[in-house]
């Protein structure tokens, strides 16, 4: 515990650093073929984004197109659509979960993908892709890489420590850092805009550009080799799979859900 005064400070200073030009890079990394949920109604898509290949994910209304993590069906307790919302409830018992990670039906290899997701107090989530169901293998972040999605803000003083910075909202978690803290507080929404294109992984959080890697690469192994994920032989092999939520044992909203194949 001595140590948790020195990440805690880290993480502060990552955070305020990174909020003193958010609006600025905002504006500058703004892609416009991507509509705003300012501008349109939530889960739906704009000729626009018809016109570009973007598909929706979620519409608003069912789990159609979603199943349950190595089940046949939607989970039938702890998902919700609420609002326009899929929304994960409060369970308590961590990575573990209890209704389970929920995935597409649907597979993809490179793509552009958008979530707008919202936590809540000490909450903690995952927005996973490249999700296999291969056997031995019996949580879908033991083989999918996973963009992290938590309460920057409040984690600490729920859970009693400082995560450290490859696991903080806009991570490839366990693995790479995030250039800087992009993530709202609880309560208001962020946008995360993923991008894949030949190992080559970019990812924009409310704006700004937070991650730009190549998976696969000697770089990329190596750090592997020095995650948690090391015990996992397939993780991160998978070059073509589902997206999945990750149900953590804390309630999140997601909506707004697009992808588009490269």
């Amino acid at each position: 515990m001595k140590f948790r005064p020195i990440m805690a400070a880290l993480l502060m200073a990552f955070i305020a650093a990174a909020c003193t030009n958010t609006k600025k890079e905002e504006a500058k990394t703004k892609d416009a073929s991507v509509v705003t949920p300012e501008q349109q109604p939530i889960n739906t898509l704009s000729e626009s984004e018809l016109s570009a290949g973007w598909q929706l994910l979620f519409d608003g209304k069912t789990s159609q197109g979603w199943r349950g993590f190595k089940k046949e069906a939607f989970p039938a307790e702890g998902w919700h659509v609420v609002d326009g919302n899929l929304m994960i409830e409060y369970s308590g018992t961590g990575e573990k979960g209890f209704a389970g990670d929920v995935i597409t039906i649907q597979e993809f290899e490179d793509f552009e993908l958008t979530i707008d997701w919202k936590i809540s107090e000490g909450g903690n989530s995952g927005i996973l892709f490249y999700v296999t169901e291969s056997d031995g293998y019996q949580a879908s972040w033991h083989t999918a890489h996973e963009i992290q999605v938590l309460d920057d803000f409040g984690y600490d003083d729920v859970h009693g420590y400082v995560p450290n910075l490859r696991q903080i909202s806009g991570a490839l978690y366990d693995l790479y850092t995030p250039s800087r803290a992009a993530s709202r507080p609880v309560g208001e929404w962020n946008t995360a805009r993923i991008k894949i294109e030949n190992g080559h992984l970019q990812h924009w959080l409310n704006g700004i550009q937070v991650l730009d890697i190549h998976l696969w690469s000697e770089q990329w192994k190596q750090r592997v080799t020095g995650s948690k994920f090391s015990v996992y032989p397939d993780f991160g092999l998978a070059r073509k799979g589902r997206i999945g939520l990750q149900d953590h044992g804390q309630q999140v909203w997601f909506r707004n859900m697009k992808i588009r194949e490269l």
